[in-house]
């Protein structure tokens, strides 16, 4: 399976995804990463996501067929741990109290693609597979782009979930878009395959965790395999003196 690298996108590039703690011990668990369509992405952010799709419809491909998933180019940012992560407090004591604490987990471009590549399931279902850097422009810019482009190819259409507006550059993201064959039934979500640790380099924890509550999330990731040298706290909020 052949995957384009969008944009400018190095191999070698770091990335990172915040994910809810019980999302993450599921990932573990079950040695899968979920890919959800596009279509309900707008449910929940931008609508202006699917943007060609929706202005030049096509009966030949569906927007039922497209599923992505999205990392961030941020190394650190108090906007994503606010936006994926419930604010713990020191009522929380248990796993099930920090079920919505998230996990800050970090791995490479490269490491993205052989994931895909590797995966059995994408191998007989995916017509198209991309990964690449988000580019942010105005709602004009993106309005002239998509006349220019209503003749549109398939690869044109993968090409076009590299674009949002301005006011969401500070997610600095970075995109898997997988196109299905579009004669097979229409699925929610798709499942890759992964080997956790092989795929995550790192797993940071939110910085407004207690030194307790870290902990007892420390003592379950490493009761499912994860090395204790790969888990820290974010210091976003640390305080040095000079």
């Amino acid at each position: 399976m052949e995957i384009s690298l969008l944009n400018e996108l190095d191999r070698e590039t770091t990335v990172y995804k915040y994910i809810p703690l019980h999302y993450l011990l599921d990932i573990l668990n079950d040695r899968e990463f979920t890919l959800r369509r596009t279509c309900d992405w707008r449910k929940d952010g931008d609508v202006y996501e699917n943007f060609l799709l929706r202005l030049f419809a096509n009966s030949s491909i569906s927007e039922q067929f497209i599923y992505g998933q999205c990392w961030t180019l941020k190394k650190e940012s108090d906007a994503m741990w606010r936006i994926y992560s419930t604010r713990p407090n020191d009522s929380m004591k248990s796993m099930g109290e920090l079920d919505n604490v998230a996990v800050k987990v970090q791995t490479t471009v490269n490491k993205l693609t052989n994931m895909l590549q590797n995966s059995s399931d994408l191998r007989f279902i995916c017509k198209k597979c991309a990964v690449g850097k988000v580019r942010y422009m105005k709602t004009n810019a993106i309005n002239r782009w998509a006349k220019e482009n209503s003749n549109w190819s398939n690869e044109t259409l993968i090409h076009s979930f590299f674009f949002k507006r301005i006011p969401f550059s500070h997610e600095k993201e970075v995109r898997i878009i997988v196109e299905r064959d579009c004669q097979k039934e229409i699925l929610d979500t798709l499942k890759i395959e992964i080997e956790p640790e092989l795929l995550f380099e790192k797993y940071v924890l939110d910085p407004r965790l207690s030194d307790s509550q870290c902990d007892i999330v420390k003592a379950k990731l490493t009761s499912m395999g994860i090395e204790k040298s790969k888990i820290k706290k974010s210091n976003l909020y640390t305080f040095k003196h000079v």
